[in-house]
C-alpha cells in the first residue's frame, strides 16, 4: 500500500540537470512508495512515467519562487498529506515506514550531511531558545492544512511553521527516526533571500520578534507545544 503522501519539489532546470536523476532514484527507492509525485518547473522536464508536471508560477531561482511553486502544488495534490522536498536532498529508504501519521502536521527530524541528527527530545529542547531554525527537519501536513497555511515566501524556519499552527490551534506531532538527509552545497538557496519580497521579510522579522519576546510561550512537555497569545 502506497503512503498518502504526495511529494512535491519545485526545480529549475540548472538544478534538475544535476540533481535530477539522483532525485528520481531516491524516491523510487522508497518503501512504501508515495501515493503522488508532482513535480513544478518553469521549463519543461522529462519525468518518470505517473509523475506529475505542474508550471511554476514563477522563475524559480530563491526561497520566495519555491515557495510559491509549493503553494500551486498543494492545490493540485490529491493526497491526504503534503510534503516539500527540495531536489537535493534525500529521504532513507523507509521514511514512510513507521510514519506517526496524527495531527495536523508532522515534523520529521532529519541530519545534517555530516551524519549528525537532532533526534532525542533533549536536543530538540535546545532549539526553542533560538530565534532561526537550527535544525534540518521536513514538514508534513494535511493538504487541507497546506492550503489553510500556505509556505510563507521566507526563509524555511519549522518554528515559524510551529508559531502560525499555534496561533491557528493545530497540533504538530514529531518523528525522531530522523530518516533524511539535509545537504547544503555551493549551490543552495534554502536560507538566501533572493526573491523575497520586503513584506515577508517583515512578516518573519515580526515572527522572530514575537519568539524572543516570549508572546509565543513553551510549556515543558514532548512534544511541543507553543501558545500564541
Amino acid at each position: 500500500m502506497n503512503a498518502p503522501v504526495a511529494i512535491i519539489t519545485p526545480c529549475s532546470a540548472k538544478f534538475w540537470d544535476k540533481f535530477g536523476e539522483e532525485h528520481i532514484a531516491n524516491i523510487q527507492g522508497l518503501d512504501p512508495q508515495p501515493e503522488e509525485i508532482i513535480v513544478v518547473s518553469d521549463t519543461k522536464l522529462v519525468l518518470p512515467e505517473g509523475w506529475i508536471l505542474v508550471d511554476a508560477p514563477s522563475k524559480i531561482g530563491g526561497m520566495g519562487s519555491v515557495a510559491l511553486a509549493c503553494n500551486k502544488a498543494f492545490e493540485v495534490a490529491t493526497a491526504e498529506w503534503v510534503i516539500y522536498k527540495p531536489v537535493d536532498d534525500l529521504m532513507d529508504k523507509n521514511f514512510f515506514d513507521g510514519m506517526p501519521y496524527g495531527g495536523d502536521a508532522i515534523n520529521v527530524m532529519g541530519r545534517w550531511q555530516n551524519g549528525f541528527c537532532y533526534g532525542t527530545p533533549d536536543q530538540f529542547n535546545r532549539l526553542l531558545d533560538l530565534d532561526h531554525n537550527g535544525m534540518p527537519g521536513w514538514i508534513l501536513m494535511r493538504k487541507e492544512v497546506a492550503t489553510q497555511v500556505p509556505f510563507r515566501p521566507v526563509w524555511f524556519d519549522d518554528w515559524i511553521f510551529w508559531i502560525d499552527f499555534r496561533a491557528k490551534g493545530l497540533s504538530v506531532v514529531f518523528d525522531s527516526r530522523c530518516v533524511w538527509t539535509w545537504r547544503v552545497h555551493e549551490d543552495s538557496f534554502s536560507h538566501s533571500s533572493a526573491g523575497v519580497p520586503p513584506e515577508a521579510i517583515e512578516q518573519t522579522r515580526l515572527l522572530r520578534d514575537m519568539h524572543k519576546t516570549g508572546s509565543v510561550r513553551y510549556r515543558a512537555e514532548w512534544p511541543p507545544v507553543f501558545e500564541v497569545r
